[in-house]
């Protein structure tokens, strides 16, 4: 008994037809095939990068699937963004998701959990101080007069109260608020 050949027909599933050939001491020859079918039906293995925490959505890192470890356990793996689904407002959590596809179209998702938490203040810079004659000349509040920005989004000044100290001089101090998306 010998060994003839191989051959090959597809690949998923790919079929091995294996011939042999058996020789008498008189040279009659017959010969048998077997048939080896390699169905991979195992999905690829497929991890993510590190969950992480941001302090802005602009800190976001891009998609990357670089980042992402695939394997299979038959052959090529190839790696795909799926989508960002985006849950809550402050903190905002972002389910970032990574597709895993073998050769014969198994697949497997991982998750990276990416955490927005905005817990920063945002600046404020009120009016300059100012000096006048009469309580009369005390201008009214004007919260357009108020810089205020924020390092994450939009950020929302509000006039808080006057309180004055003294009779001569009188001095009001006008407190304002800064706050930005997430309450800081």
């Amino acid at each position: 008994v010998s060994f003839v050949k191989d051959s090959v027909v597809g690949s998923c599933p790919k079929i091995i037809y294996r011939i042999y050939k058996a020789k008498d001491e008189c040279g009659n020859t017959s010969y048998c095939t077997q048939k080896i079918t390699v169905a991979d039906k195992a999905a690829p293995y497929i991890k993510c990068p590190a969950d992480t925490v941001v302090s802005c959505l602009a800190d976001v890192p891009a998609y990357n699937t670089a980042r992402v470890y695939a394997k299979d356990n038959c052959g090529k793996v190839w790696v795909s963004f799926v989508k960002d689904s985006v849950v809550g407002s402050c903190p905002k959590i972002i389910y970032r998701i990574y597709k895993a596809k073998d050769e014969c179209g198994n697949v497997s998702y991982c998750t990276q959990k990416i955490t927005v938490e905005d817990k920063k203040a945002p600046y404020i810079k009120c009016p300059e101080d100012i000096t006048v004659s009469c309580e009369e000349n005390v201008p009214a509040y004007d919260i357009t007069k108020v810089y205020a920005k924020d390092y994450c989004g939009d950020v929302w000044v509000s006039f808080v109260k006057d309180s004055a100290a003294g009779s001569c001089p009188k001095i009001i101090y006008r407190i304002y608020k800064a706050k930005d998306e997430c309450g800081n």
